[in-house]
């Protein structure tokens, strides 16, 4: 082959393994843009104007909610927030259990990081100006009278499913393998006996805490189950379940907002789920938060802490 035959076909080559990289580089950024497919099996919820928020919020899998908070409004509405990590809705707001509207995914997000943003560095709950968040979070709501929820059943690290895992579930393991060893069997099934009561005990405080609602008297969550941890905030107190990852704000005796997940437990052994790349933390307040993410933080954050991981069938 003489030398200009060579030169031709090295410059064919070049080109072509540019072409080549471009594409793929293009690929990749088109596959950073797509949001996670749906599994074929993967559920869908039409919420409308005649739904009610006690029945949407338990249809929607855990391993697509981010969280949700019930409190009462400035008006004495009462509000349902429902966030979602999977979705083209990033959140819903329900008004006196009526549908109300939804939020941006970037807004959902903002209103996330923001809130464990004042929860983490100042010990300072978000309940306590929770009017001032509430109105901001309406300001930011699209209204709707219909929304379309599109699951994609998997689930990520800022999911409810994530934080919610009853540790107590799980000794059948151990009893399929307990041998035949007498000592051994008796310490396995003490162990599952332990086990059995505490999930039983888990079981009856997880019911009765899902019968409370804002305006309940203090007394009757102590009744249900002591606190397991408790931080005094300016307004009032909130009184903290790791165990099942909920926080309930009290003041003046009365329970004033419930959120889950626990946003004192999560700030306290998981922080980095309030972490987005590039975020305007300045901006995190109750009046500024929409203004903490634009939308390439956004998509920085949803591919961070929230990278999607398989659902476990």
């Amino acid at each position: 082959m003489n030398m200009s035959k060579l030169l031709s076909v090295l410059l064919v080559a070049g080109a072509l393994t540019t072409l080549a990289g471009c594409a793929g580089k293009a690929a990749k950024a088109d596959a950073a843009e797509t949001p996670p497919e749906r599994n074929f099996n993967a559920p869908s919820l039409q919420v409308t104007s005649d739904s009610k928020a006690h029945e949407v919020i338990p249809a929607i899998p855990l391993e697509s909610l981010m969280e949700r908070f019930e409190t009462y409004d400035a008006a004495g509405r009462l509000i349902n927030y429902v966030a979602f990590t999977d979705t083209a809705t990033g959140g819903l707001v329900f008004v006196d259990g009526k549908l109300f509207g939804a939020l941006s995914r970037q807004h959902a997000q903002a209103f996330y990081i923001c809130r464990g943003h004042v929860m983490g560095i100042g010990k300072n709950y978000w309940a306590s100006e929770a009017g001032a968040w509430l109105e901001t979070l309406l300001a930011h709501t699209r209204q709707e009278s219909a929304v379309l929820l599109e699951f994609t059943g998997r689930s990520t690290m800022q999911s409810i499913k994530a934080a919610t895992e009853n540790p107590l579930l799980g000794g059948l393991k151990s009893i399929i393998g307990m041998g035949t060893n007498p000592l051994k069997v008796i310490r396995t099934l003490n162990s599952a006996r332990d086990q059995y009561q505490a999930s039983e005990q888990f079981e009856a405080e997880a019911r009765g805490l899902a019968q409370l609602r804002p305006g309940m008297n203090e007394q009757r969550l102590a009744a249900v189950v002591r606190p397991q941890d408790l931080l005094f905030v300016e307004g009032g107190m909130v009184l903290s379940y790791p165990g099942h990852r909920i926080d309930y704000f009290v003041a003046s005796g009365s329970i004033r907002l419930i959120q889950q997940p626990s946003f004192y437990f999560l700030s306290r052994t998981n922080a980095a789920l309030f972490y987005a790349p590039g975020a305007r933390w300045e901006k995190c307040t109750a009046g500024e938060w929409p203004q903490a993410l634009l939308a390439e933080e956004n998509r920085a954050a949803e591919r961070g802490p929230a990278a999607t991981v398989a659902t476990a069938q």
